[in-house]
Parts: C-alpha cells; sequence; structure tokens
C-alpha cells in the first residue's frame, strides 16, 4: 500500500543511521564466536552493499507494480520514488521488529519473536561451515529433491511440495532443517535391499562416515545434547562396546545414508562440472567445531581440559566450553577488532599429530580431494604459527603466538599425495615475518583482494 504523497516521508536522519547500523551489527555478527567484535568500518561497508541492494530490488518490483496503471514516464518514477521513500522512513520499526526476533532467540524462546514474516538466520553452530558437525560429512541441506524422485524415493507432488516459496532472497535454515529432515526420512523408508547394501558398503568403507553417523545418532538420542553432556558416560568417552550399540539402531543407517545420497548427487554434479572443462575451488577451514565428530571421535589430538580444571573451575563464571577444552582459537587484536577475535574453536595437539604421521590432517585432505579440484586452506597462517586463548578468556587479547607443524606438515603431505599443486593458501589477516618466509617456502598461490588494490598501504 503507496501512500499519498506527504512532507512527513522522509530518509531516517543520521543518528537513527547510526543506530540502525549498531543494531545490524549485532544481528550479522552476533557473539557466536566468543563476543567476536567488527570495526564500525566494517559494519557500514556490509550495511551499504546491503542497503543499496534494497533500494535497487525495491526500485525494480515497485515500477513494475506501477506499470500497468501508471502510463505517464514521470508520474511512474514520482511515485515509485515516493514508495521507496516511505520504506525507507520505516526502516527504525523494522530494525526494532528484528531486534525483538533476535533478543527472544538469545532467550531461548524464538515463539516470543514477533510475528512478522521476517526470518533471520545467524551465523554460528548449523548454519557456519566454520562450525560444522563434521570436517569431513556433507552438508544434507543441499542434497536435491529431484533426484530422490528419479531415484524412486520421493513422489512428484512430494517434490513440488518442498519448494520454498516464501523469500527467493533470504535462506530460511529453520525451514529447510525441518522440512529436509522429514522428506530424507521419507525417502529412507523406501529404500530397497540393494541400495541399503550401498550404504552400508558405504559406512564400512568410510571412518568418517561411520563416525558422523554414531555422533548425529547419539544426538538424537540426547536431544541434540554437545557430546560432553551426554548422559552415558561410555558415549561421551567414544567406547566401543557403546558406540558399536549404536550401529545396531536405524538411525544410524538412515544418518549413512544421508551421507551416502549426498556423496553420490555431489559426484554426478562434480563429473557434470568437470566434463564441461570447468574446476571447482572449495574451501577448507582449518578448524573444527568443539561439539563435532571429530572431536568427540578424536579428542586426544586436540588440547584437552585436565580434570582437575573442571573440579576447580565448576563454580566460576566462565563459558562450559572452558571446561572441556584447554585452549581455543582466534586472532590477536587488529585494524577490525581491537579485542580480536575470539573463534573459540578446539587447537590441534599438533605433537601428536607429528607423531602419528599427521594421519587425520591427510584423510582430511584426501576427502577434500574427492569433493573439489583445487582446496583453499582457510587461515593457513597457523601452520607457521598461530594465536592460541585460553579457554576461559574473556577476549582474545589475552592470547599468544605458538608454532604451528611448519614445513614438516607439507613434507609428509608431499609424500602423500605427489605435490602441493592442488592447494591455494589464504594468507589474509597480519602478516608476520616469519610468515612471510614460510609462505615463500611452501610455494603455494595465495590471496589478492581485489578492494584492497585501491587502498594504499598506509590505510
Amino acid at each position: 500500500e503507496v501512500p499519498m504523497y506527504s512532507d512527513q516521508l522522509h530518509l531516517p536522519n543520521r543518528d537513527t543511521v547510526i543506530h540502525i547500523i549498531e543494531q545490524l551489527q549485532k544481528i550479522f555478527f552476533p557473539a557466536y564466536f566468543g563476543g567476536a567484535t567488527i570495526s564500525q568500518v566494517t559494519a557500514n561497508t556490509y550495511v551499504e552493499y546491503l542497503l543499496g541492494d534494497i533500494f535497487a530490488d525495491l526500485h525494480e518490483q515497485v515500477q513494475l507494480a506501477f506499470s500497468n496503471q501508471l502510463k505517464d514516464p514521470a508520474e511512474l518514477s514520482f511515485r515509485t520514488d515516493e514508495a521507496i521513500n516511505s520504506f525507507f522512513s520505516n526502516l527504525p520499526r523494522i530494525q526494532e521488529m528484528l531486534m525483538k526476533d533476535v533478543q527472544a532467540n538469545y532467550d531461548g524462546d524464538p515463539a516470543a519473536g514477533s510475528k512478522e514474516e521476517v526470518i533471520f538466520s545467524y551465523p554460528g553452530m548449523g548454519d557456519s561451515p566454520y562450525q560444522s558437525f563434521s570436517a569431513f560429512a556433507g552438508n544434507w541441506l543441499f542434497i536435491d529433491p529431484r533426484r530422490l524422485m528419479k531415484m524412486g524415493l520421493l513422489t512428484a507432488e512430494e517434490v513440488v511440495a518442498e519448494e520454498y516459496n516464501v523469500n527467493k532472497w533470504r535462506i530460511d535454515y529453520d525451514y529447510l532443517r525441518i522440512r529436509r529432515e522429514k522428506m530424507l526420512r521419507n525417502a529412507f523408508s523406501r529404500i530397497d535391499g540393494d541400495l541399503k547394501g550401498k550404504v552400508e558398503a558405504f559406512l564400512k568403507e568410510n571412518k568418517w562416515a561411520r563416525d558422523v553417523a554414531m555422533y548425529l545418532t547419539a544426538k538424537d538420542k540426547f536431544y541434540l545434547q554437545a557430546w560432553w553432556q551426554w548422559p552415558d558416560e561410555a558415549l561421551r568417552n567414544y567406547e566401543k562396546k557403546a558406540t558399536d550399540a549404536l550401529k545396531e539402531e536405524e538411525n544410524y543407517l538412515y544418518h549413512g545414508f544421508v551421507q551416502y545420497i549426498f556423496t553420490t548427487e555431489w559426484q554426478d554434479v562434480k563429473k557434470q562440472i568437470n566434463d564441461n572443462g570447468i574446476k571447482i575451488i572449495g574451501d577448507m577451514p582449518i578448524y573444527v567445531s568443539c561439539d563435532s565428530a571429530d572431536v568427540w571421535a578424536a579428542r586426544d589430538m586436540f588440547k584437552m581440559a585436565s580434570p582437575d580444571k573442571k573440579r576447580e573451575s565448576d563454580n566460576e563464571d566462565i563459558p562450559e566450553t572452558a571446561l572441556i577444552f584447554d585452549k581455543v582459537a582466534g586472532v590477536p587484536p587488529d585494524y577490525f577488532s581491537e579485542d580480536g577475535q575470539l573463534w573459540g574453536n578446539p587447537i590441534y595437539d599438533w605433537a601428536k599429530h607429528k607423531a602419528d604421521g599427521y594421519k587425520w590432517w591427510m584423510e582430511r585432505i584426501a576427502e577434500n580431494y574427492k569433493l573439489y579440484d583445487i582446496v583453499r586452506i582457510d587461515h593457513f597462517r597457523a601452520f607457521s604459527s598461530y594465536w592460541e586463548v585460553p579457554s576461559d578468556a574473556k577476549t582474545a587479547r589475552t592470547g599468544e603466538w605458538v608454532k604451528g607443524p611448519g614445513l614438516d606438515f607439507f613434507k609428509v603431505l608431499d609424500k602423500t599425495f605427489g605435490d602441493r599443486s592442488r592447494l591455494i593458501a589464504e594468507d589474509l589477516g597480519e602478516k608476520t615475518p616469519d610468515l612471510e618466509e614460510f609462505l615463500g617456502k611452501c610455494g603455494l598461490p595465495c590471496m589478492k583482494v581485489m578492494q584492497f588494490a585501491f587502498n594504499s598501504s598506509d590505510n
């Protein structure tokens, strides 16, 4: 509904815009990574792009809506601008509504938020590839319902029902999780003996898939609690008798089926892409999530907290993960954040990785090579030195630089894969003399950000 022209329609003033930016900053970058913040410059740039996109989309859609009624170009332009100005004058109300939803979710009561159809997804566990439940598994939200239909596991009507038409500009993760879970379990209920045998063979051939299926089966059993919260001590400790029992549950086979479908679908898609002369570059986060199948099944390869620390810290006001992990990841203060960034991911025990020939890492890279033709390793500098923060720290300021595995890691990689020709180093961030020397010796292509080419070196 477009109001008639009024002198009261105006763009928000500067103070209102600043307030909106501050609130959008909280929305886009909530404290899922230990309270990390971003600079006002970064927030302003992000919001500027966002508002630019909103303006362009509004202008196109409003003008299209009016074009059937308004034939005079001048009047069409005037009414379009009037409608857009009306929208922007309501930005404070929209901002207030969004923050109501955000606060409600933080308070653990999503139903208490506004009832308007604005759905936001937050970075963090679940929706972020940097906080995944597995460094090996595929994201089941990418599974294509149409391919399941071709396999005879879904009907055409069921595929049509899965299409989301509410808002094509946003990914509704909550909607997808609920709908895709129901869809995949429906498809699983229809598998025949042949497909079941393929899933079982897939699980037998891939330890990571067995770990993921067991981990997710236990998560379902214990209402999605983190692995260290599970009431079954034997399962918490990844004891063989307890994990073998999980393999007897139908839910274990279901989660194996999901990973098998993802893997086979992607292999088919990738082959078609490669057949057209196109290569895929994939991103491999350097760290894994605290609550993941990776840590649950291989916790001895990470810097875990001692039992003594837990007993001494029971009554302290510190994150729960501080009782489980000794050190966590982050980066020191820089131009973008005066407190640094406290990511909170567990830190590798590189001495133990070296002792077994970096077996876990070689397996991880091998699986990534199956997914992608070229792999970009995120936060590559951690192989040279990384910022390590005490797990009970409030910010990343209290961290310190610790030496990484260095060239020894890449000598093992060369022996395993022949060379490093399929790797790219993400080298953005603070440069130190040891890093420059390390990058030179690694001989990998690094990153160039186009926008940075237009800034002076001292800016």
